[in-house]
């Protein structure tokens, strides 16, 4: 399958213009011809044909990430290949970090730069390719592109692909349907349960028959344009599986393609509503992100002090409130419940006093009741504020929420207690606090020492569990019956687009999924500026490029609530899995990162 960037119409030219130029003076010609070509078997030779495609698609390559990018380039033409050369550009401060790969439509891969170059700059080269000689032209060439070591980023910018091959009366094949990743279904994520394969023929061709790995051999079906069938996968294990296809009886493959099954990657993107009204410009930057982005879903942690405040009129409740059930009807996004005990919200709560203290940023307490800790109330009380939020959600046409975070994440075991009580089913105030640490120095700093503290072994990898009665930082019986969906990715307010991508592949760096794992991150809308916008831009368009509905990766975008019955659903199969993390096989976690960007405190506070 093939990557899609957009880009505007101008550099589209310029790219094209760059593929089609004579090579320059920094143009390396590579020859591979010292490995063993297959040999040629008996055809009747017609004229010589020449083929020539270019994929233009700027495509950033992923840093220090081994699953890297792909790139292909399809021919149509039945014929038999004679020679092969490909012309690579990519713009790279230290070529010496990547392993450029050529896969052929057989699924024949060539080694074109091995981490050669060291720390030169860029990679201009055309190799010239052997290994695929004699085999079909027809079919997807892929370039597989991957940076193994850290700190320097680089974009393919463009490849080509010449090829010269002769017409023969031998048989000859064009694949279609293999995708490179496949997922395992659960309670809410449909699974790729069959590979649906197409082979057309040229040439005597009377049958075509698949074996997945060395299990039993299945003919395909003959069609007006040569063979396809559905191959059944679903009891393939997690892993790197082949399919061998064959033609008129013969043992010997005349194409193995790769191709992984995966459990799915959720990537949960939340919004943290602290205000209680927001910018115009800011609701448009949420569609943006939705337009840019096919299939993202956004979870809304909304606040139901949007309709106690006195500062926001009826009418723009309205709005907000039909913004948010327009989204979701749109887009499947989710309005969840947030709450910071804002006084104009509480006071509205018979039998419940609105608190000053303690406060996350001001010593003296809060007039507000903006930044004071939820935990500042009882079990009982925080369970009137859900059903007081829940009665005000249903007023105005959201419905009844099923998903939370609280202000500052400051969830302790009666807040997650009130949360199950009130029929709950997620909560994601789990804290990666660690990636807060530029509150440490703001306000009186008990916001970070609060999440210190109370989350303290929540991490980049945290996975959702069921947290334990009295450390709801921890998975152990007795369990509170609320799934806890850790906000490992934490908020752009705090992470730069660069880091949000290392959570992300500190949680999946490449390699099919044993379980189920989460990616959550997310913003505020009151702070949320052009800035935050382009960091979250950056991460997405990365989580983009391995989306399992395009077959390139397992990354599905779902809401917190939908995914709890998937961890449920998984809790009662394995029960000890209900009270224990879900750990990911993964690389070592990134080192820790310096602020590298200024705070932007709201009423002299982290936002939270």
């Amino acid at each position: 399958m093939q990557h899609v960037t957009s880009m505007r119409s101008f550099q589209i030219i310029i790219l094209l213009a760059i593929t089609f130029t004579v090579f320059g003076n920094n143009a390396v010609l590579a020859d591979n011809s010292d490995s063993k070509s297959l040999k040629s078997p008996e055809k009747t030779k017609q004229p010589l044909l020449t083929s020539q495609r270019i994929a233009a698609i700027p495509l950033k390559i992923p840093d220090n990430f081994p699953l890297g990018i792909v790139s292909t380039i399809r021919l149509d033409d039945f014929a038999l290949l004679k020679t092969v050369n490909v012309e690579v550009h990519i713009a790279h401060p230290h070529i010496g970090d990547l392993l450029v790969q050529l896969e052929c439509p057989n699924g024949r891969i060539v080694t074109l730069n091995n981490h050669d170059g060291g720390r030169k700059k860029n990679l201009d080269a055309v190799y010239r390719v052997t290994e695929c000689n004699n085999s079909q032209a027809a079919g997807n060439w892929k370039l597989r592109i991957s940076d193994n070591a850290p700190t320097a980023m680089g974009s393919l910018l463009s490849w080509k692909l010449r090829t010269t091959s002769d017409k023969t009366d031998e048989p000859l094949f064009r694949i279609s349907g293999v995708k490179d990743w496949y997922l395992i279904g659960n309670a809410m994520t449909p699974g790729n349960n069959s590979l649906d394969v197409r082979v057309d023929v040229s040439g005597k061709v009377e049958s075509v028959a698949a074996v997945i790995d060395e299990g039993h051999r299945q003919q395909l079906t003959k069609t007006v344009a040569g063979f396809a069938g559905a191959i059944d996968i679903t009891q393939l294990p997690t892993g790197v599986h082949t399919i061998s296809l064959t033609a008129n009886g013969s043992q010997s493959p005349f194409a193995k393609l790769e191709f992984r099954r995966s459990h799915p990657l959720y990537a949960l993107l939340t919004t943290d509503w602290d205000s209680s009204d927001s910018r115009d410009s800011i609701l448009t930057l949420h569609e943006e992100l939705h337009r840019g982005h096919p299939g993202l879903k956004i979870t809304h942690f909304f606040g139901p002090y949007t309709f106690t405040d006195p500062a926001v009129s009826s009418l723009r409740r309205a709005y907000l409130a039909n913004w948010l059930l327009r989204l979701r009807a749109t887009y499947q996004d989710e309005i969840g419940l947030h709450i910071h005990p804002f006084c104009n919200f509480v006071d509205t709560v018979p039998g419940v006093p609105c608190r000053f203290k303690p406060s996350d940023s001001y010593d003296k307490g809060d007039t507000t009741g903006y930044t004071v800790l939820s935990s500042a109330y009882s079990k009982s009380e925080f369970l009137k504020l859900l059903q007081a939020a829940d009665a005000l959600f249903t007023a105005h046409g959201l419905g009844k929420p099923s998903a939370f975070r609280t202000g500052s994440w400051a969830a302790n075991a009666d807040v997650l207690k009130a949360l199950a009580a009130d029929g709950f089913v997620a909560d994601s105030s789990a804290n990666n606090w660690a990636k807060i640490e530029e509150s440490r120095d703001s306000g009186n700093g008990v916001l970070y020492r609060w999440n210190r503290e109370h989350w303290r072994s929540i991490n980049d990898i945290s996975q959702p569990y069921y947290p334990n009665t009295l450390n709801p930082a921890t998975a152990a019986k007795p369990a509170i019956p609320i799934l806890e969906i850790p906000d490992n990715g934490s908020m752009v307010d705090y992470v730069t687009g660069d880091e949000m991508i290392e959570i992300f592949n500190a949680n999946w760096f490449g390699m099919p999924l044993l379980r189920p794992t989460t990616f959550v991150f997310g913003f505020h809308p009151v702070s949320y500026s052009q800035g935050f916008h382009m960091r979250m831009e950056k991460a997405l368009a990365h989580i983009d490029g391995f989306l399992a509905a395009n077959g390139e990766g397992p990354v599905v975008y779902e809401t917190l609530s939908r995914i709890s019955h998937v961890f449920e659903d998984l809790s009662r199969s394995r029960p000890s899995i209900a009270v224990s993390y879900f750990p990911v096989l993964t690389a070592p976690s990134a080192q820790s990162r310096k602020s590298r960007f200024p705070s932007r405190p709201v009423n002299s506070r982290w936002i939270k």
